[in-house]
Formats: structure tokens, C-alpha cells, sequence
């Protein structure tokens, strides 16, 4: 600790003519960062706070302004007894991206307001230490013995506010955990607590009738099939558009229609409807074009269509430009302000099964050739996407989700079974996770390394061999998406230590890059730099194409929107996008995109990104009971996180690596209650959890947080802990 007697802190002026000039203490920071976290600061210290002390007096800080680094701070305080410990406010954390910059080997004081768990040392810089004086209520009686500084160095992890009473009470029929979660996500009665943890088919999902432009596009659908007009299913090549495609295609089938498919290939035609392709449907002597995850922005495709003769229903779920294309129906809860539909959540997938359903029941006849309920067995796709798409899970997403996942652990889809037995997935008990993790990213990579009819194919054969060769080309394709990715992530560190500056926007590229691959590449690198990372490629016909991803410091979109003289195109929201650049502009992206950068405002300083457990766990409190408890909440997603715990001191028998590239790292946590062990695990592992392993010897303590998961891959240990993050004690 050192008292400030000089310099920028020494400012103490007086308000009060009695007011006496004094010297203050805050916290010492000893500041020397590891090489993965290089840039923390704090921003917005304690305005207009009041502080009781132990003698009953009152003492007022009145401003520390921006704490930037040059350090100034000016005060105004009447009297301090000693060294108190003045805290951050409670609504002002301080989260890794906004931290001061304190480089190795200096020195620096900072003053905080009333001592509470939310703020750790780490919280300021990763060997900081936090001074806590033990002030007692009856101070003046009995005074502390010892007046020197004490110091909590126990890493914690800020933990989320106790519910209040009202809002308690509101959900009375749940224990304290599954109130709070509940709470969290915004369920405040017993009516929506109802809804949301027990999602019903037959009453929580919407009319699809309501949906503008529905009721025309699905009685044209039913018209198409009974006259036996060619249709055409148009579909984006994701694991949104896919999915979209293969529930069409079997609808159709087992309507008896005249149709086919078309997916364009990501490399040679590009995103959405394209006029060569509308072009080629038309001399197949197409008559209806129904668009899946596509068409909302494709003017001069659908106008093209409308010239050769075809109708064109536009299903899609991405957000309209200026205006609408000129389809005969436009089926997009998010097309219009005033959309009636009371759902905007809806993936690619949801709005085409939607269709399926509403031409059902605006054509009684087609009951007779699809049995009333049979398109509950299209819920497979529905969950793929709406699960792999990362649309909100909640409200009728997260209906879809839950009965999307029930079908998918029953779906008799030969494919799916052939790919799920190779990925060492067991059917009957798949869940979100190896829907996210497992299966989207093998329907991916066939577009980004190859052919999206591989996966359409997949999902839709009946013939055995056909499978079994499909399987194998999937996973061919997506350990060569993992090698490319791998490549190309090496290729752009390197590029980043030979910058002298790495700068607020980061801009890297190379003609070599594919460009499908660059969305994965640029969401590491922004996790590690915790910041906007754009990263541009050269596609096949020779466009440059590229992805951002925002690291939640700016809107994404709205950074592109600012810096649009830079695009030829560009497209996405807050946290990620793509974007198309001509050659030309390639050398001045940098640039623009950090002269924009500096014009909008940035994540304030309040908590938004601080990871917050919802809980403190002890080690003998983990269960597959409770696991159960929380399962039903899921399936987890956007908007709806699995559950975060906090344990403290928790004693690590052993940490290391493993895997093919010894890139994951397992902890073995030991219980000293009941000499169990529990096996946390932390795949593709980065910044304390990588050094962790590297450096610490078994039998250190550290607080962790942890998710609970079952572990598909042992039955004796069925319970496995997900190691978020770890700090040592």
C-alpha cells in the first residue's frame, strides 16, 4: 500500500472551511500481464458515492472521472480514520475489454467503494490484490486492534444479485435455483414458468395463418401440388437452409408433387437466389419457386423470374432491405414494422415448416395423401436448424427446439443414424450440444469444402450404400475444413506479431484464404484479442469476400454501416457478418473500419459482459440430481444459457492436456468431504485454463466456474463439469 502525498493524487480539495486535508489509500496494483491478456482497463470510477465509517462519520467521494492513463483523480473527502477500502459501485464491474492498460512492472492506485463480492482482484489486473480492512460495527468501542492493511487475495468471480421479494414470491412453486434462473431470463410469473418448463406442441405454438402473406403462398403451394406444376425448393446451402430444403422435399414426396431442389454452391454462385439459377429452373419448366434462409434481398432474381413466366413465394427469416421483392408472397415475420405474427424469432427452417403446415390446412385434400400429424416427423430438420442457425430458444423456438430433439432421437432418417453412429453419437439421447458441436458443423463443412447437395443428399437417401458413402465424404470434409481452419488461424497470428500495433478493429486477409472458412478463423481470434476481427478471401470466381466477428465491443453491423464506402456488400447484426470488397479497397479497410470504429459508441461500462455464475456450488452439492433440475430448462441456446457455477478453493489432484493437438485440458477436482473426484474438461482451452495446465502442479486450489453436462462417453461417471474458467488461489 502507499499513502498519496504527491502528484495527481495529492488533489484533495476542501469543500467545507473545517474540512481537514488528509492522505488516502486505495489499492496497490502490482501490475504484470501475461502475454494473453494484454490490454485492461477501467473506465468510470465512483461518482457522488457515500461512505459510512467506522466512527460513525461521513465521507464523500464526489468524482474519480475517467481512469485512464494519465492517472488524474480529484477528490473531495472530510475525513478517512484510515486505509478504508472503497469498491466500485455495485452496477459498475469491470469487464476484460474495458480494462486500463497497465503494462508490465507498473505501479498504480485505485479507489473502489464498499467492499463486496461482485469485484475481484482479478478484475483489475491478474496480480492485483485486493486491501480489506475488517471495520466492525461497534469500531468505536472496540477498535481494531492492528490498523495495517489486510488483504484478500481469494480470486472470486462476481455472482448475481439474490431475487427480489416480490419477484420471489411471484415464483413461489420453485426452489430458490430454478426461480432465480427462471428470473434471469426474464420469466417473471407462474403463467410463463409454466410455459416455459413445460413447452406444449398443441398450445404454445402459433397460427401460422396470421403470418402475413401466408394464407395466399400456402393456397398457391396447394394448387402447385394438385395441378401438378413443377416446383422448385430453393434453399441457402447452411445448416439453416439445408434442413429448410430436406422438409420441403419430403413434404412434397409424400404429397405426390412434381418438384425438385436447388441449392446453390457457395463458392461458384454465392449467397441467395441468383438470375443464371432462375434462369436454368425456367428451361426445366418451373412454375412455382418457393426461396428457404433466402430471397428477402434478391430484387433482381425475383424480377427475373417474374419476367420468365414463374411465381415466386419468398420464405425467409433474415431482415429486408429498403424494400421488398417484387414476389407474389413474401412469408417473413421480420419483413415488416407492423407484422402481426407474434413470434419474430422463427429460423429458415421454422418459416418453411410453418408453410407446410398452413398449406395443410388451407387445402383439406392433401390430408388424404399426408396423414393429419405426420408433419410432426418434419420437427427433426426444424430442431437441426433452428438449434445450428443460433436463433433465440425461447417462446415458440424454443417448442421446436424441445419436440426438434425428441424427433431427432427417433427420426428413422437412414443418413442421420450413419453419421451420428460415426461421430460416436448415441441416437436415443442426443442433445443440443452434439446438435451445435457435432452434426451442424459436419452439414457445414459440405458447402464450405465441397458440394451442400453432399448433406441435402444425406438427410433425404433410403439406400444404404448411398448413406454409408455420404457419411464418409462429410467427414472427410470436415477434417479438411479443421486443417484449412487450422492453417489459415497460424497464418494470421503470424501476421499479427509482426504489426508493431495491434489496433482497435483488427484487419487481416489473403487471397489463399477461402473465404467459407474465415467466420470460424476470425471468432477465435476475436475471443483472444477481444476485438472486431475482419478477415477477407478470395473466392473461386475471384470476388473477395470476408467474415466479422464483433467480440461484443461494437455492433458489427453498424460498424460496417459506417464504414459502407469500404463494401461492395455487406450484411449480418451486432456479432458477426459477412462482406464483399473490391481489390482496390482492400489496402484502405484497415483504416476505414478503425476511423468508423472511433465514431460509435462502445459497451458502456456496466456488467453486460462480466461471465456472472448464477450460483456457488461446493463440490459434495454436485449431482446428477442436480443436473436433472437443470435439464429442465433446457435445451440451452441463444438467450437461454445453460446455468454457470462458481466453486471455491477447489483442490485440482491433476490438470492437463489431451487430444490429437493436445489442444482440451482436463482437471481432476478432489472432493474432501467424500473423497470422490470430478473430471472437469475445457476443450479447445485458451488463455488461464491453457497456462493452468501448462504450469500448475497437482494439488494447487483454484476457483473455478463450471458448467454441469452428462457425459455420453462414461457410464460410470455420467456427470461431467464443463471448466469455463479457472483462477488460482
Amino acid at each position: 500500500m502507499r499513502a498519496i502525498s504527491q502528484g495527481p493524487f495529492s488533489f484533495l480539495t476542501e469543500r467545507r472551511p473545517d474540512a481537514a486535508r488528509i492522505l488516502v489509500e486505495g489499492l496497490f496494483i502490482s501490475g504484470r500481464i501475461a502475454g494473453e491478456d494484454p490490454y485492461m482497463r477501467v473506465q468510470h470510477f465512483v461518482t457522488d458515492a457515500f461512505l459510512d465509517d467506522p466512527l460513525g462519520r461521513k465521507c464523500t467521494l464526489l468524482r474519480l472521472s475517467h481512469f485512464s492513463h494519465d492517472l488524474k483523480v480529484a477528490a473531495d473527502v472530510r475525513y478517512v480514520p484510515y486505509p478504508p477500502v472503497m469498491l466500485l459501485r455495485n452496477d459498475l464491474d469491470m469487464p476484460a475489454r474495458l480494462r486500463i492498460d497497465i503494462h508490465e512492472c507498473k505501479e498504480c492506485i485505485i479507489f473502489i467503494y464498499f467492499v463486496r463480492r461482485k469485484l475481484a482482484a482479478d478484475n483489475l489486473t491478474e496480480y492485483a490484490r485486493l486491501h480489506v480492512p475488517e471495520y466492525t460495527k461497534d469500531a468505536r468501542k472496540h477498535p481494531d486492534p492492528d490498523p495495517r492493511p489486510r488483504y484478500n487475495e481469494s480470486h472470486m468471480f462476481p455472482l448475481y444479485e439474490p431475487l427480489p421479494t416480490k419477484l420471489r414470491t411471484a415464483l413461489a412453486a420453485h426452489d430458490d435455483l430454478t426461480a432465480a434462473l427462471l428470473a434471469r431470463r426474464g420469466i417473471t410469473d407462474k403463467d410463463a414458468a409454466a410455459r416455459f418448463l413445460s413447452p406444449s406442441y398443441n398450445d404454445h405454438l402459433h397460427d401460422p395463418l396470421t403470418m402475413t402473406d401466408m394464407p395466399k403462398a400456402a393456397q398457391r403451394l396447394a394448387a402447385a401440388i394438385r395441378d401438378r406444376e413443377h416446383i422448385a425448393v430453393w434453399s441457402d446451402y447452411d445448416c439453416d437452409g439445408i434442413p429448410g430444403g430436406v422438409l420441403l422435399h419430403d413434404f412434397l414426396k409424400k404429397a405426390d408433387a412434381d418438384f425438385e431442389n436447388y441449392i446453390p454452391h457457395r463458392h461458384l454462385e454465392g449467397y441467395g437466389v441468383n438470375v443464371s439459377g432462375i434462369e436454368s429452373l425456367a428451361m426445366r419448366g418451373t412454375k412455382l419457386i418457393v426461396t428457404v434462409d433466402s430471397g428477402i434481398t434478391d430484387h433482381e432474381a425475383v424480377a427475373r423470374a417474374n419476367e420468365l413466366g414463374m411465381t415466386v413465394i419468398v420464405t425467409d427469416h433474415h431482415l429486408p432491405g429498403e424494400t421488398l421483392p417484387d414476389a407474389f408472397a413474401v412469408v417473413n415475420p421480420n419483413a415488416r414494422e407492423w407484422e402481426p405474427y407474434p413470434f419474430k424469432g422463427l429460423c429458415g427452417a421454422g418459416v418453411a415448416w410453418k408453410l407446410v403446415c398452413a398449406a395443410l390446412v388451407s387445402e383439406r385434400s392433401l390430408r388424404e395423401r399426408v396423414p393429419d400429424g405426420w408433419e410432426k416427423w418434419l420437427l427433426d430438420m426444424v430442431g437441426l436448424a433452428t438449434i445450428a442457425d443460433m436463433v433465440p430458444l425461447t417462446g415458440e423456438n424454443r417448442v421446436l427446439a424441445t419436440y426438434g430433439l425428441l424427433v431427432l432421437r427417433k427420426s428413422p432418417r437412414l443418413g442421420l443414424q450413419k453419421l451420428l453412429r460415426t461421430m460416436r453419437v448415441e441416437q436415443r439421447t442426443m442433445t443440443e450440444d452434439d446438435v451445435g458441436f457435432m452434426l451442424a458443423p459436419r452439414v457445414n463443412a459440405a458447402s464450405r469444402m465441397g458440394d451442400p447437395r453432399d448433406a441435402f443428399r444425406l438427410f433425404t437417401t433410403e439406400d444404404q450404400a448411398e448413406a454409408d458413402a455420404l457419411t464418409k465424404l462429410l467427414e472427410k470434409h470436415n477434417r479438411e475444413r479443421k486443417a484449412h481452419a487450422g492453417a489459415i488461424t497460424r497464418a494470421a497470428r503470424a501476421k499479427l506479431k509482426e504489426k508493431e500495433v495491434v489496433r482497435d478493429v483488427i484487419v487481416l486477409g489473403d487471397p489463399a484464404w477461402r473465404p467459407a472458412l474465415l467466420g470460424l478463423v476470425a471468432n477465435g481470434i476475436a475471443d483472444e484479442y477481444e476485438r472486431p476481427v475482419f478477415l477477407w478471401g478470395r473466392e473461386e470466381n475471384n470476388t473477395l469476400k470476408g467474415s466479422v466477428r464483433s467480440a461484443d465491443v461494437v455492433h458489427a453491423l453498424e460498424l460496417m454501416q459506417a464504414a459502407r464506402s469500404a463494401f461492395v456488400d455487406f450484411g449480418g447484426h451486432a456479432a458477426s457478418g459477412g462482406f464483399t470488397i473490391k481489390d482496390d479497397r482492400v489496402f484502405d479497410l484497415e483504416r476505414l473500419l478503425n476511423d468508423a470504429f472511433a465514431t460509435l459508441p462502445k459497451p458502456g461500462t456496466d456488467d453486460t459482459f462480466v461471465p456472472h455464475a448464477d450460483a456457488e456450488l461446493t463440490l459434495p452439492e454436485i449431482s446428477f440430481a442436480l443436473l436433472r433440475k437443470l435439464e429442465r430448462l433446457a435445451p440451452f441456446g441463444q438467450e437461454n444459457p445453460k446455468p454457470v457455477f462458481f466453486v471455491r478453493e477447489a483442490r485440482l489432484t491433476s490438470i492437463s492436456r489431451f487430444g490429437k493437438g493436445a489442444e482440451h485440458v482436463k482437471a481432476e477436482l478432489a472432493c474432501e468431504e467424500t473423497g470422490l473426484t470430478h473430471e472437469a474438461v475445457a476443450f479447445f482451452a485458451k488463455g488461464r485454463i491453457a497456462r493452468a495446465a501448462d504450469q500448475v502442479a497437482g494439488g494447487a486450489r483454484a476457483n473455478i466456474l463450471i458448467h454441469l453436462e452428462r457425459n455420453a462417453f462414461s457410464r460410470k461417471k455420467p456427470l461431467r463439469l464443463r471448466l469455463l474458467d479457472l483462477k488460482l488461489v
